[in-house]
């Protein structure tokens, strides 16, 4: 489910969709924004969970409602 295999493409990973969320990122921007740009392409089921693994491996933090990156 997390990386992409004989059954699983990566669009369809774990991995792919958090780099899928990595491509619509914005400095200033909130979980609320991020749904807005991602909800055509995610359902919120997977949003969640690649937001929480992108959070779980350092990626993004959460800093009073913003949503703060690492490089």
């Amino acid at each position: 489910m997390i990386l992409p295999d004989k059954y699983v493409t990566t669009p369809y990973s774990l991995l792919g969709q958090s780099a899928l969320l990595l491509k619509f990122r914005r400095a200033d921007m909130t979980v609320s924004d991020l749904w807005a740009a991602v909800q055509d392409v995610l359902s919120y089921e997977r949003f969640l969970l690649a937001l929480d693994f992108l959070f779980i491996i350092g990626v993004v933090d959460l800093d009073r409602g913003i949503l703060r990156w690492s490089r």
